[in-house]
């Protein structure tokens, strides 16, 4: 036969089942204490009747018959001798006295095993009373001598009967001693034995008080520190259901609940490495987070494949521009650029789409201010144009004309923006130089010339 772990077994309980357990055992133990006290409690109660219904009782008959006895020898002796008619008939009252006494204990002990001892008193009795009443008839006749003998003969029976009741006497009292020890012995075992059941009992009380409270604990515990380590972050986290209480299934409800976080956080960091085609199935109508995921992953899908559709009209768009051209989303990173933008600036398309900001990729003195052109043009859904100065993947500073418009989807939302930027080199440096033609001829130096083509 297989054998059962204990501790095992009080595993596959209920919290329920585990305390009703622990309460039926100690409840067991408990009735057993209760039927040791009560035994014992009889036992003491059936000696202490023994002896004050049937020991004290015979002890007080004995000495009763053992003065009666002694007054009729010394009644029968005197009355005899001085032929006192008045001491004889209080013998003889004694006699019947002690007759109905006898009686008594016949009736009361019947065929018992011990009435032996009785009639052989009884017989005993008999004799002294008759001798007494011997002696009695003798002295009336004036037989002293006769007298005499019987009177010895009475004194003998006296003697005999004494004795039979100092027997008696001692066989009461050790009856009644026996009869004190078991009561003492019972006490004394009832004592050991309540004393040894109630350790075991605390024992065992205790012992499954530990293993359940351990149960409990420990799975509650487990429960506990992973749900402290989700609150943090780290949804790497697995608890075991070591039993089938409700313990273990809040551990199996709990694990199911970081599997469910584990897939959520997976698919969401997909995501995050640009894996659009990810789908998160809502566990229910009820599943907030799932479908609020679902909607929220097919947005970004609807909105990725808007941002492709405006990066190819970009390029398109760029492509049939020969002025330098890029465009932006709307956090401001280049997503789209012409090959003239690209050969002004000295960048090289892998180094700009998707990688730089349009300040990253112009550094005007404009960008990454509250001046800045294409942020405005969202605000303010206007066009604007200005000159500012670009610098170059070299260093190179660059004056320059530019235009810029924010892009707006269906809903009039900007989503990014479009940014025209020309050349003014040439332009500066014509300007440059007939300012100074001007300054010449101010100061009179009028045979200044300059060929402007040569200028540009």
């Amino acid at each position: 036969m297989q054998n059962l772990n204990p501790t095992k077994w009080i595993m596959r309980l209920s919290i329920r089942g585990k305390v009703l357990s622990s309460f039926m055992v100690v409840a067991t133990l408990v009735f057993v204490l209760f039927g040791i006290a009560s035994n014992g409690m009889n036992s003491m109660e059936n000696s202490t009747n023994r002896i004050i219904d049937e020991e004290l009782p015979t002890l007080n008959a004995v000495a009763d018959l053992k003065y009666r006895i002694e007054r009729m020898n010394s009644l029968y002796s005197v009355g005899a001798l001085t032929a006192d008619a008045q001491l004889l008939d209080e013998a003889r009252t004694e006699v019947a006295v002690v007759n109905q006494v006898l009686e008594g204990f016949k009736a009361k002990m019947g065929a018992e095993s011990n009435s032996e001892g009785l009639y052989t008193f009884i017989a005993a009795y008999e004799e002294f009373v008759k001798s007494g009443e011997e002696m009695t008839v003798l002295a009336n006749n004036g037989d002293m001598g006769g007298m005499q003998a019987t009177r010895l003969e009475f004194e003998t029976n006296a003697t005999k009967l004494k004795e039979q009741l100092d027997g008696v006497v001692m066989s009461n009292e050790a009856s009644m001693a026996e009869a004190a020890n078991a009561a003492s012995s019972t006490s004394s075992s009832a004592g050991r034995m309540t004393l040894i059941v109630s350790l075991i009992a605390a024992a065992i009380a205790i012992g499954l008080g530990f293993v359940i409270s351990q149960n409990i604990a420990g799975g509650v515990k487990a429960v506990t520190g992973a749900a402290r380590a989700i609150a943090i972050g780290d949804i790497n986290q697995r608890v075991d259901a070591r039993s089938k209480d409700e313990i273990g299934e809040m551990a199996i409800a709990f694990s199911g609940l970081t599997d469910y976080l584990r897939d959520i956080a997976q698919a969401a960091r997909k995501v995050a490495e640009g894996d659009l085609s990810v789908v998160v199935q809502p566990k229910s109508d009820k599943d907030v987070l799932g479908n609020a995921f679902s909607q929220m992953f097919n947005n970004l899908r609807q909105s990725g494949e808007m941002e492709k559709q405006l990066k190819f009209e970009a390029d398109n768009i760029l492509k049939s521009i020969a002025a330098p051209m890029f465009v932006t989303d709307k956090d401001l990173t280049v997503i789209s650029i012409n090959n003239a933008a690209l050969q002004a600036s000295g960048y090289r398309r892998e180094e700009v789409e998707g990688k730089m900001t349009c300040a990253e990729f112009a550094k005007t003195p404009l960008c990454g201010t509250d001046n800045c052109t294409i942020r405005n043009c969202m605000s303010t859904r206007q066009a604007i144009q200005g000159e500012t100065v670009m610098t170059t993947r070299d260093g190179r500073k660059v004056p320059i004309a530019a235009v810029c418009s924010a892009l707006f989807d269906q809903e009039g939302k900007p989503y990014g923006g479009l940014e025209i930027i020309m050349d003014q080199t040439e332009q500066k440096e014509t300007l440059n130089e007939v300012a100074r033609l001007i300054d010449a001829a101010a100061s009179g130096q009028l045979k200044e010339r300059v060929d402007i083509g040569s200028a540009q």
